[in-house]
């Protein structure tokens, strides 16, 4: 090889090898080759979960025959509510339904990651679902927005591929096999779920995040958290606890005068510690604090009628189901759009369950 050859051939390579990336982009995504055979099997192996959950139901109770949501599945209750968009919010903030100070009713269900009894330590999650938004959405017809917030400011799976082998490795041995895997360890995820997973004192009582990003308009992104409003008085925890002691306090709690929550968005300034495509990561308030942006007013009232609880079993959540000013951003985001969507229609076709989307005038 003559030397001028030589030169070029290990330009190249150092070229390839030690060049330096080009900076990521605010509300920039990045996802990667295959990603779509990643969601497909997730899909299928949720299926799979969900069929084996309830099998493994029907064991101890002859009678249960329904499947259940993949997750979130055991629900206190859901809740009618307000959502308010406060006036008077700085320009970058006002964009989409956030555009101009107005309330739209809302239905919010509140549940716990798993199916088991209270007495457990879990997640605990707030779904939030606006009825009256005008717009062409994303994903479905009609007038509705949903919000998916978890009582954790990160998630213990950054990326679709993790979510995907944590299901699979799930099914096919046991969930600890995944986090404490010698040969592909997810120490990381371990301490979040030890941290994550948490002894509530009620539903009403809890900060909630939406620790996925979500864009705010044109090249800005955010993440959503619900905060109690400041100055309500938090329950303690039971003693002893109970199967049912989380319906108990928000039963309780609403018989007592409601509840409120503050709606807030945090920017993506940095975007390197601010990541889109890594759910495990909490973006630094120190960077960028939380801004409220509305107002959630959850008044007094009854929501353990038999049709109400099984509305709430029934109704179906999804990111993307929402105005394209507020786009989901990121993998795990991009997975639940076709994730979400199939569990519910398989839940939904399993159950013999025929689904509509609420308009906030249902009555119980």
């Amino acid at each position: 090889m003559g030397a001028r050859v030589f030169a070029l051939v290990l330009a190249a390579l150092l070229t390839g090898c030690g060049g330096e990336e080009p900076p990521l982009a605010l509300a920039a995504e990045s996802p990667k080759p295959g990603e779509a055979e990643v969601i497909a099997e997730l899909i299928a192996l949720t299926k799979e979960a969900s069929l084996e959950a309830r099998s493994e139901a029907q064991e101890d109770d002859a009678s249960a025959s329904r499947v259940l949501r993949f997750n979130q599945p055991k629900h206190s209750g859901c809740l009618q509510a307000e959502f308010r968009v406060l006036p008077d919010l700085p320009e970058a903030l006002r964009v989409g339904m956030f555009a101009e100070p107005r309330a739209f009713p809302a239905w919010i269900r509140f549940a716990s990651a798993t199916a088991g009894p209270d007495t457990q330590k879990d997640f605990r999650g707030m779904s939030i679902k606006l009825m009256g938004v005008p717009g062409e959405k994303l994903l479905g017809a009609g007038d509705t927005q949903d919000f998916l917030l978890n009582s954790h400011p990160v998630l213990f799976v950054g990326t679709p591929e993790d979510f995907r082998d944590f299901v699979e490795t799930s099914l096919d041995t046991h969930p600890a096999v995944f986090f404490l895997n010698p040969l592909k360890p997810h120490f990381k995820e371990f301490g979040i779920v030890r941290e994550g997973r948490q002894h509530h004192a009620s539903p009403l009582s809890i900060g909630y995040w939406s620790t996925t990003p979500y864009l705010l308009g044109e090249g800005q992104a955010v993440k959503y958290a619900a905060f109690p409003c400041q100055g309500v008085s938090a329950p303690e925890l039971p003693d002893p606890l109970t199967d049912g002691y989380l319906r108990d306090a928000m039963r309780e709690t609403l018989a007592a005068g409601g509840a409120c929550y503050d709606f807030m968005v945090q920017t993506q300034v940095d975007a390197e510690a601010m990541p889109i495509e890594d759910a495990t990561v909490e973006w630094d308030t120190a960077l960028s604090p939380w801004q409220a942006v509305a107002r959630i007013e959850i008044p007094s009232q009854g929501f353990e009628s038999a049709r109400q609880m099984a509305f709430c079993e029934n109704l179906a959540f999804n990111p993307w189901r929402s105005l394209p000013e507020h786009r989901p951003l990121g993998g795990i985001n991009r997975a639940r759009r076709e994730l979400y969507e199939a569990l519910a229609e398989f839940r939904h076709g399993n159950n013999g369950v025929t689904y509509e989307e609420p308009d906030g005038n249902e009555s119980f």
